[in-house]
């Protein structure tokens, strides 16, 4: 972590205050970028820069909004690319003197503004400049599209200055912490240096965009057929291999992974749930008989000894008064023999 010297005190210089104030610049010229492609697309149909070319004549706001934001992405003084962007390579630059790694990465954002110079402006010669290429009849978008990108284009430009008269723009999101805040006085002159060859690098970006895709000066063949441009193209357009890492490590480890928990599946998870299935149907078959042959026939049994003696009832009652007046007859009989027996009963036991 590198530390600048600023009226004497040591001031943190870490980045994050610089990363977050491109961030800050970031959205401006980034939808500026968007929306303009929205525009040109809204204009020709088509998305293909193959099929563009010559439309700075026919959308003349759209062309130059999307210069200035070109030149913002590539970091071109006095637009807001610049500010930030060169805040984080110089203290990217500075953390290398603690950390010599950081020089590589140095290095590497170098590299990174060259080719961001160069494809932003690939893209705004390809479309803009040359003659049309395409079959419509290409036109300005109405302002209801142009309006925004004139203010976000605005901003584009005056927003790379505006941290500078706040003292420091990391004092904005940090709570008032100067040691957040990139530094405002007290730059070293190594800084100017490198402010220098950020620019220096980005115009040699843009140089070469221009001398291949407006004047072609310099065929793009040249590039992709030679040795060195051919490796370098190669591994541009295989994206550093990333996704080819990304293949492979799907391929071996990740599809390792995935048939080892499809064996688990099939042996394991598989099993138990078969094995549950398996206990359940015989728990229901042995449920069954017990329904069958126990609860229903107990229930058959009770309602068929119902019917049997509802019917001995029945034969009971025949509907004839004879027979009725017979039963009450013999009912009165019975009683009183049974009275009758039971007195004699008494006197016979209390005799004796």
């Amino acid at each position: 972590m590198a530390t600048e010297a600023v009226n004497g005190e040591p001031v943190n210089s870490a980045g994050y205050s610089a990363a977050l104030y491109h961030l800050f610049n970031h959205a401006f010229f980034k939808a500026l970028l968007f929306l303009s492609a929205g525009s040109v697309i809204h204009a020709v149909h088509t998305n293909d820069m193959r099929d563009m070319g010559g439309l700075s004549k026919s959308m003349p706001i759209t062309s130059r909004v999307m210069l200035f934001g070109s030149l913002a992405l590539a970091g071109i003084i006095p637009f807001s690319g610049f500010f930030s962007k060169g805040e984080i390579l110089s203290v990217t630059f500075d953390a290398g003197a603690d950390h010599p790694g950081f020089y590589l990465l140095y290095l590497l954002g170098l590299l990174t503004a060259f080719l961001t110079a160069f494809y932003a402006f690939r893209l705004w010669f390809m479309t803009f400049h040359g003659e049309y290429r395409g079959h419509d009849h290409p036109h300005e978008s109405p302002r209801v599209m142009t309006t925004p990108l004139l203010i976000l284009a605005g901003f584009t430009l005056i927003s790379g200055l505006l941290a500078y008269p706040m003292q420091g723009f990391g004092n904005l999101v940090f709570f008032g912490r100067p040691e957040a805040g990139f530094p405002l006085v007290g730059i070293p002159p190594v800084h100017y240096l490198l402010e220098a060859l950020s620019l220096g690098v980005a115009g040699l970006g843009i140089w070469l965009a221009w001398s291949i895709y407006e004047t072609k000066r310099i065929p793009a063949e040249r590039f992709t057929r030679a040795p060195g441009g051919a490796f370098i193209h190669r591994m541009l357009t295989k994206r550093y291999w990333i996704d080819d890492a990304y293949d492979a490590f799907g391929r071996t480890v990740v599809y390792g992974i995935a048939r080892g928990l499809d064996w688990f599946d099939r042996t394991a998870i598989d099993g138990i749930v078969n094995a549950v299935g398996r206990g359940g149907m015989r728990v229901a078959v042995e449920s069954d008989l017990f329904d069958r042959r126990v609860i229903d026939g107990a229930v058959n049994a009770l309602s068929l000894e119902t019917v049997r003696t509802s019917w001995r009832l029945r034969q009971r009652q025949t509907g004839q008064v004879q027979n009725y007046a017979w039963v009450v007859v013999v009912g009165i009989v019975a009683v009183v023999v049974l009275l009758f027996g039971f007195s004699f009963l008494q006197r016979f036991l209390g005799g004796r």
